[in-house]
């Protein structure tokens, strides 16, 4: 039996832990004739299954593809993602916020709760 994995097929695979990206994982194994691999995946009931499948694919396509595959993986790992630098508007004090809730400036001396509201003009 010929094998139909692509690097487009591996890459998706290891997303299968993710639930909400199977339909867009199970388009991209069933145009690649892997359809016996979809009904594998679906009746597993442990990530083994899933484990052995990701090993066969591997093997499938080879070294080269498993390599390139993990560098892109690590540089996707290694970005740094940017926190926006916000402002009031009363006091144009600056900061990152860690949270959410942003309820009030964080700067002791404002703690004004209009911190994105312009000030009025005078």
């Amino acid at each position: 039996m010929k094998s139909n994995w692509t690097r487009r097929s591996y890459d998706a695979l290891h997303e299968w832990g993710d639930k909400a990206k199977r339909e867009a994982i199970i388009r991209i194994l069933r145009a690649d004739g892997l359809d016996s691999v979809i009904d594998r995946l679906q009746a597993s009931k442990t990530m083994g299954v899933w484990y052995g499948i990701t090993r066969e694919a591997a093997e499938s396509v080879g070294a080269d593809v498993v390599e390139a595959s993990a560098k892109d993986a690590e540089k996707e790992l290694g970005k740094t993602i940017e926190i926006p630098k916000l402002k009031c508007r009363g006091c144009d004090w600056e900061w990152q916020t860690r949270t959410d809730d942003l309820r009030m400036c964080p700067n002791p001396e404002c703690r004004s709760p209009k911190w994105d509201v312009p000030k009025k003009p005078k």
